[in-house]
């Protein structure tokens, strides 16, 4: 072990003899600083210096990989760092489709109901209406699906049409085999 070297004040003159002061040389220990080096697995999450193309691209690629925390952590930072962004609408969709393809419905209802809220006029928050649907069913919440499916199954609505055939595919399904798919 090596020797502890204390700083004068820790040492009390008294008359002809200095003596060390315990209770002062115990509170430096204590305080003393100590260097350590952490050892982390793996890659960081998102380092701060990619471009919003790059780390918006980084995020896709974890979505297309199936690597849905990574891909959460990467869309939720784009959001943040660039809030003006023009994609930021569809970076909350893909937190919210991350959740879908991960298995985390309640999850991913959540993030498309913020989406829908915060920025109603997107094209994204149009998609996460049907997300919204799809991940209720999957609950077996065929109430909810169903107003989320008559809602984009609507042509007034605007999504493309296979789109809407989607959500008019779930909506028999619904009405014709409630028994198998609601709770």
């Amino acid at each position: 072990m090596e020797p502890v070297v204390l700083p004068q004040d820790c040492l009390l003159y008294f008359g002809d003899r200095w003596t060390l002061d315990e209770r002062l040389a115990n509170t430096y220990q204590a305080q003393k600083m100590e260097t350590f080096t952490l050892e982390v697995e793996g890659a960081a999450d998102t380092p701060p210096s990619k471009t919003p193309d790059e780390l918006y691209e980084s995020g896709t690629k974890a979505l297309a990989d199936g690597k849905y925390k990574v891909a959460r952590k990467r869309f939720k930072a784009f959001a943040k760092r660039y809030p003006s962004d023009d994609r930021v609408g569809w970076a909350r969709f893909n937190v919210m489709l991350a959740w879908y393809q991960a298995g985390h419905y309640n999850r991913s209802i959540k993030a498309g109901y913020d989406l829908i809220i915060d920025m109603p006029n997107t094209d994204a928050s149009d998609f996460a209406w049907f997300y919204g649907g799809a991940a209720s069913f999957e609950l077996g919440q065929c109430d909810n699906a169903q107003a989320y499916f008559e809602f984009v199954g609507n042509p007034d609505f605007g999504l493309p049409k296979d789109w809407q055939k989607g959500a008019r595919v779930y909506l028999d399904t619904i009405e014709n085999e409630s028994d198998k798919y609601c709770r």
